[in-house]
């Protein structure tokens, strides 16, 4: 398999394409069964741990554009064909679809017989090349045909009727569902979009980013006249602008920000934050920055409704999270390089509290321990 322009050009494998390599496997293995099952016709299922019949490893990137070498340890030579007709097959459908692509909308009458079930495989193979890259689909050390985007596109259509891409949402984030795995944002045309099946890192970050605007990099599903049919999963999400800047928005901005979040802001029973709460936690903090002489920190709300300052303090990464009914205040600070902590309990209506945390601030962003 040798991969070509845009990233490959320097003749090293980029982690993006490290996905397909196990797509195409997958493709390989599955389709392998299925020709398998295709000549034992009174089976229902291939012989036990079939998929270990022939490992697929990759032995190294090669020059000239990226060319990542992928050889099979044949366990079993009475099943080692069907890997063979398996690629043959999958290189023959590749080269139908590239055949005047720009002048028709299915395949030709070349394109070979395949299990409508495996083309779905083809909506994930190559998903993340750009439009300047391609695939060179190699068997046996044999030249094999340009796989690129538009015959990624062209082979789902014309099996699924639909085709997936990888593409960045943009707008305000409005909600999380935990339990669900997902979130909502609405974009710049007032449209409300709901994002399913995000991973936990997502959504970790989403409820830190809660009424931000952000950008989200989701997998989509398209029709054939190029119309998103629905999201299908989130990928990535990070807020629009942090790239630009580390330093945290000033304190108003950032409570005013957690005063706007509505009842049901991560799930339908969350309440609102406590305005009262918010507004001692506010007079405690800013006590609190102004005598430790610090950076700001980074404001959140958290899952039960109070709130939490954050920051990083060389080494520190530091915590101050609020009971916004109570108004008890836990400082949790730790060393991450040494495996110390620190941890005091304060209350926002102590103005000599606010002394007390400040003084520790002071001293871990001086640098002491």
């Amino acid at each position: 398999m040798r991969f070509h322009c845009g990233r490959f050009d320097t003749n090293a494998l980029s982690f993006d394409a490290l996905p397909d390599l196990l797509v195409y496997r997958d493709l390989l293995v599955d389709l392998s069964r299925h020709l398998w099952l295709e000549d034992h016709k009174g089976r229902v299922r291939a012989p036990r741990r079939f998929d270990e019949a022939f490992p697929l490893f990759l032995r190294g990137v090669e020059p000239g554009s990226a060319c990542a070498i992928i050889e099979r340890d044949e366990t079993d030579p009475d099943l080692a064909e069907y890997m063979d007709r398996a690629g043959d097959l999958v290189n023959v459908l590749v080269g139908a679809a590239g055949t005047d692509l720009c002048r028709h909308g299915t395949l030709p009458a070349s394109a070979p017989a395949f299990p409508a079930s495996l083309a779905r495989h083809f909506n994930r193979f190559g998903r993340k090349l750009r439009s300047d890259e391609w695939v060179e689909l190699q068997i046996r050390e044999a030249a094999g045909p340009r796989y690129d985007a538009s015959v990624r596109k062209r082979i789902a259509l014309e099996y699924t009727g639909r085709y997936e891409e990888e593409i960045v949402l943009e707008g305000e984030l409005g909600g999380v569902d935990l339990h669900r795995n997902r979130i909502s944002i609405k974009t710049a045309d007032g449209v409300i979009v709901d994002v399913p099946s995000c991973p936990a890192e997502v959504l970790e970050s989403a409820v830190r980013l809660l009424r931000r605007l952000v950008q989200i990099s989701v997998v989509a599903e398209f029709d054939r006249s190029g119309r998103r049919e629905r999201v299908k999963e989130g990928r990535d999400i990070r807020a629009v602008n942090d790239e630009d800047s580390s330093d945290a928005a000033p304190l108003p901005e950032q409570f005013a920000r957690l005063r706007r979040l509505p009842p049901g802001w991560l799930e339908p029973s969350t309440p609102a934050l406590d305005s009262q709460g918010l507004g001692e936690f506010e007079s405690f903090l800013e006590s609190v920055v102004a005598a430790a002489e610090c950076p700001l920190p980074f404001l959140y709300p958290t899952e039960d409704g109070g709130a939490r300052a954050e920051w990083t303090l060389g080494p520190w990464e530091v915590a101050l999270t609020a009971d916004l009914t109570s108004g008890a205040v836990e400082f949790h600070a730790t060393n991450v390089t040494a495996d110390t902590q620190e941890q005091l309990s304060a209350t926002v209506a102590r103005p000599h509290d606010a002394e007390r945390v400040a003084l520790v601030l002071r001293r871990l962003a001086s640098g002491g321990c």
